[in-house]
C-alpha cells in the first residue's frame, strides 16, 4: 500500500493485515485514520495520522515512520491501541499531540497484566498525552516535540529497562519537559538532559522532571546519565537529583548539596558519612541514596578518595548552610 501526494484514508472498519505501507519517493503523502481501523503484522515507512476522535489498533507493527495521535490537537478521545502481548518495533516515532486535555485528546493504550507491550529500542514516544497499560520501554521517552516542551502522563507505571532513555529538555525555569506518574513506580534507564536556546539555569531553578501523585511512591534511581556541560558560573556547580518519596527533581547546585535541595544540611551529612566509611570511589549503590550524575559525589576535591580533605570542604559548606 503506497501513499503519494495527499492522503490515503482508512475509514471506519478498515483493516490491513501483512505487507508494507510506504511513501512514494519525494512525496508528502500520509496515511490517515478517519475511523476505527486496524493494522496488523505490517511494516510502515509512511507517516500515519490518527485524526481527532478516531482509534487505530495495531498488532505486530514495525513502525519506521511517525504515528501522530491527533495531528490537529482537536477535541475528541483519540487513541493508538496496542492490545495483547506484542512489540512495537522499528526506528519510528509515536507522537501524542495533546498540549491541552492530554487525558483524552492523545492516548497510547496497551493491555493490562499479564499482557505486555514492548516499546522497541528504536522507538521514540514524544509529545504531550496520556499512556495506559503495561508497557516496557527499551527506546526513548521524550516529552515535547522538537523545541517545544511537553508532558506525558503515565496512568500505569512505566517499566524502564536499563537502556531506556528519558529525554528532558530545559528551556527556561518555567518551560521544561516532565512526566507524570499515577501509580508506584521503579525508576531506571538513562536520563538525558538538553538545554534549549542557550538557557543557563541558576541554583534557584528547580525542575520537577518526574511529577508523581501522592500514592505513586518511587523505588530506585536512574542507571546512567547524559547531561550537558555545566554552563559557566562564578560559583562551581554540579548537576544533582533529589530523589524524593514520589517526585524526582533536578537542579544545578553546589557540590556539597548531595540531595539537590539547595541546602547543605544533616541529610547531606548522612550521605557524606556513608561515602566516608567506604573511602574509595566510585560510590557503591545504596537504596537510600540512588545514583547521582557524578559517580562519587562526596569526593569534593576530585582525588578519587573520600577522606579528611573532603570532610574539611564539606564542613565549610555545612557551616554556610545555603549553597553559594
Amino acid at each position: 500500500l503506497r501513499t503519494a501526494q495527499g492522503r490515503l484514508a482508512l475509514l471506519e472498519g478498515a483493516s490491513i493485515t501483512g505487507g508494507a505501507i510506504d511513501q512514494l519517493v519525494a512525496t508528502s503523502g500520509r496515511l490517515t485514520v478517519d475511523g476505527g481501523a486496524t493494522i496488523s503484522n505490517a511494516a510502515t515507512t509512511a507517516p500515519i495520522d490518527v485524526l481527532a476522535g478516531r482509534t487505530l489498533t495495531i498488532g505486530g507493527l514495525v513502525n519506521n515512520a511517525e504515528i501522530v495521535v491527533n495531528p490537529t490537537a482537536a477535541a475528541g478521545t483519540t487513541r493508538l491501541r496496542a492490545p495483547g502481548t506484542q512489540t512495537l518495533d522499528g526506528t519510528g516515532i509515536v507522537t501524542l499531540n495533546a498540549p491541552t486535555q492530554p487525558e483524552t485528546r492523545a492516548r497510547l493504550e496497551a493491555g493490562s497484566s499479564p499482557n505486555l507491550l514492548t516499546f522497541g529500542p528504536g522507538q521514540t514516544l514524544r509529545g504531550s498525552g496520556s499512556v495506559s497499560g503495561r508497557i516496557s520501554y527499551e527506546g526513548t521517552i521524550a516529552p515535547g516535540i522538537e523545541s517545544t516542551t511537553g508532558r506525558i502522563v503515565f496512568e500505569n507505571p512505566p517499566l524502564l529497562t536499563p537502556n531506556a532513555v528519558l529525554a528532558i529538555d530545559l528551556a527556561s525555569p518555567a518551560l521544561y519537559d516532565s512526566i507524570v506518574v499515577k501509580q508506584p513506580y521503579t525508576l531506571g534507564g538513562v536520563l538525558r538532559v538538553t538545554l534549549l536556546n542557550g538557557f543557563n539555569p541558576v541554583g534557584t531553578n528547580l525542575f520537577t522532571i518526574i511529577d508523581a501523585d501522592p500514592a505513586a511512591t518511587r523505588t530506585g534511581g536512574f542507571d546512567s546519565f547524559q547531561l550537558p556541560p555545566v554552563p559557566p558560573s562564578p560559583i562551581p556547580r554540579v548537576w544533582r537529583l533529589n530523589y524524593q518519596s514520589q517526585d524526582v527533581t533536578l537542579r544545578l547546585t553546589c557540590q556539597a548539596d548531595f540531595n539537590a535541595d539547595g541546602l547543605v544540611d544533616d541529610v547531606d551529612f548522612q550521605y557524606f558519612t556513608v561515602a566516608y566509611d567506604e573511602l574509595l570511589c566510585p560510590s557503591s549503590p545504596n537504596p537510600n541514596f540512588p545514583n547521582q550524575p557524578d559517580p562519587c559525589p562526596a569526593d569534593l576535591n576530585a582525588d578519587d578518595l573520600v577522606n579528611d580533605d573532603d570532610f574539611s570542604l564539606f564542613a565549610t559548606a555545612y557551616n554556610l548552610t545555603l549553597c553559594q
